[in-house]
């Protein structure tokens, strides 16, 4: 059964399908089928294209929290270099004192 089957919730209906087909053949030609009547697979309750592991989990929650700390970390120094840019004055440079420059700035 494919993915897009179990996905769309269609796999009742192919189940039922299959064995009404299973069903017709072994009801012509029972002599094939030498131990029991044909049944068709169960149906699957997931489908995966790589099944994760419980360690790949675990290290992809590791994975996730530090790259949110980092994440924390850089959000931290932004807001911290915006906090500087508004009590120097916005533009990065430092407020002169006419006084001190000699007047002439």
């Amino acid at each position: 059964m494919t993915p897009a089957t179990v996905h769309y919730g269609r796999a009742e209906q192919v189940h039922t399908e299959r064995q009404r087909v299973l069903d017709a053949a072994y009801a012509t030609t029972p002599e094939r089928f030498v131990r029991r009547a044909p049944t068709p697979p169960p149906v699957p309750t997931a489908a995966w294209i790589n099944k994760p592991t419980p360690t790949d989990e675990a290290a992809s929650l590791k994975t996730d929290r530090r790259c949110l700390t980092g994440l924390d970390r850089l959000r931290r120094s932004e807001v911290l270099a915006q906090r500087e840019d508004e009590l120097v004055g916005g533009d990065g440079l430092q407020p002169v004192d006419r006084a001190e420059a000699g007047g002439a700035v």
